[in-house]
């Protein structure tokens, strides 16, 4: 199944769902540092810098990816919302999946602040566009850890189909929760700029990988050892824990960019391994959803 990623980064969509089977055919990115990544990492794939330059989809296309810009809807940023001027460009995306010929699958990623911020307006701008697209849909809060990554990372995964049920590619096949562990004898992951009892305390894990912090610097995750003490990530470590091979994002820095530039875009990555579980799904054959657990949710 060919794909095509959008708002691309460094392609940490576009790693996981080419390792569940799909070819990416088209990238798309804007940032010259990520753009970089995606021209050295993945030989043979054009990309394109502007979507909105980007006139159609390649003939084709099944699936359209895209971790459109989080920055209007963060809880970090300046959640101007979904008409945002960089969030807002999601109406690219619509723009070009609204010919006859769509692509058969939709796949969103962004900030679970989202489902949140004035009243849950995003998402509902969302929703209501793909319906209007005809698109069927359905999502879900995942986080990284539950694929085996050590690192709670939250994320929206937004599913969107013209003739099939999305539900049955993201609630099909869950393994039963796992206990959560003690807050005495564990390692606890926080971020070493906000202090060992500010933000971002995790329990067994290290906190989200984010591309700054509070006083202008990078904010690697610390983690503290139970009888050890505390030891600091450096940016292969950061890499490792979004699911991206040692050295990914080096090429940008290899390109001239500022060795520092390389947490802003390990931070604003997606964690392959989700996005792979997303395309394992997508690919594999399921038992249908009868959705009659779901809560009933009143209109807006």
């Amino acid at each position: 199944m060919d794909a095509v990623g959008l708002f691309a980064g460094t392609g940490g969509l576009e790693i996981g769902l080419n390792q569940a089977g799909f070819t990416t055919t088209l990238m798309c990115e804007i940032d010259p540092a990520a753009r970089q990544v995606l021209n050295s990492q993945f030989d043979g794939v054009d990309t394109v810098d502007d979507v909105r330059k980007l006139r159609a989809l390649p003939k084709g296309t099944e699936l359209v990816a895209a971790g459109f810009p989080c920055q209007d809807l963060s809880q970090a940023g300046r959640t101007a919302g979904i008409t945002g001027s960089r969030s807002g460009l999601v109406g690219e995306v619509f723009r070009l999946i609204k010919r006859k010929q769509g692509p058969r699958w939709l796949l969103l990623e962004n900030v679970p602040f989202m489902l949140q911020l004035d009243r849950g307006a995003a998402m509902h701008h969302l929703t209501q566009s793909l319906t209007e697209l005809g698109y069927n849909w359905a999502y879900r809060v995942v986080d990284a850890r539950a694929f085996g990554l050590p690192q709670r990372r939250h994320r929206v995964v937004l599913l969107a189909s013209r003739d099939e049920d999305p539900r049955t590619v993201l609630f099909s096949g869950d393994a039963q929760p796992q206990t959560e562990l003690r807050n005495g004898d564990d390692p606890c992951g926080f971020y070493w700029t906000e202090g060992r009892t500010g933000l971002g305390w995790a329990v067994n894990g290290v906190p989200t990988i984010k591309s700054g912090s509070t006083v202008g610097i990078a904010s690697p995750p610390a983690v503290w050892l139970p009888g050890r003490g505390i030891v600091t990530l450096g940016i292969k470590g950061a890499e490792k824990l979004q699911g991206f091979p040692v050295g990914w994002t080096l090429p940008a820095v290899d390109a001239g960019a500022r060795a520092g530039s390389r947490w802003r875009l390990v931070g604003n990555a997606v964690s392959t391994r989700m996005s792979k579980w997303v395309g394992e799904q997508l690919i594999e054959t399921h038992q249908p959803y009868d959705g009659q657990s779901d809560l009933e949710v009143a209109g807006r």
